[in-house]
């Protein structure tokens, strides 16, 4: 599939509403396009390989600048749990890595910034941020359901099963993890 990449994207940063600006230069990382725009903003575009030929790709540069609140409702609400996961788990894990970044940083801790931000997953992070006591057992606990939660939607069969026997249970899953959000983008 030949990707055609557009001179502008619409700048959520520069105005709320959306302008639209140059992409002044593309840089292409493993698993990830980041578009620099002519505002100083740039975009990224995060994709996986699942098998030899099928790539999931999704910005959620938009998400992150606004709010992924209303994204996650709206994934909710249209039972796609595997969405609402993905987007909150980037969510708790982008937040955590700047939390923890900023304890070391503030107790003059010398960590190689590169391995917090690419060699730590969402569950270490939890670990991280629990024992540093910037989040209580709740959202830890949250934190860690959810990880799992992820793990178990990248190998479900069948989703329409899935949400029929376990989608209750997915849903408070993840509503208690979005209470840890607000803890962490203070």
């Amino acid at each position: 599939m030949v990707e055609e990449e557009s001179e502008e994207l619409t700048c959520y940063q520069c105005d709320p509403k959306g302008v639209n600006r140059k992409v002044v230069k593309v840089e292409q990382g493993e698993g990830v396009k980041v578009r620099h725009l002519e505002c100083g903003h740039m975009s990224r575009l995060y994709f996986r390989t699942l098998t030899a030929h099928a790539r999931v790709m999704a910005s959620i540069a938009t998400s992150l600048i606004i709010n992924p609140i209303p994204e996650i409702e709206l994934a909710l609400k249209n039972q796609d749990y595997f969405k609402a996961v993905a987007y909150l788990a980037a969510m708790l894990e982008y937040y955590g890595k700047l939390s923890v970044d900023e304890k070391l940083r503030a107790e003059n801790r010398n960590v190689d910034r590169d391995r917090i931000y690419r060699g730590f997953g969402l569950e270490d992070i939890a670990i991280f941020l629990y024992g540093f006591g910037m989040i209580d057992q709740p959202c830890y606990s949250a934190v860690i359901a959810l990880n799992k939660l992820r793990n178990d939607l990248l190998h479900i069969k069948d989703a329409a099963e899935f949400r029929r026997r376990s989608g209750a249970e997915a849903e408070a899953t993840i509503r208690e993890a979005m209470k840890c959000i607000n803890v962490l983008m203070r």
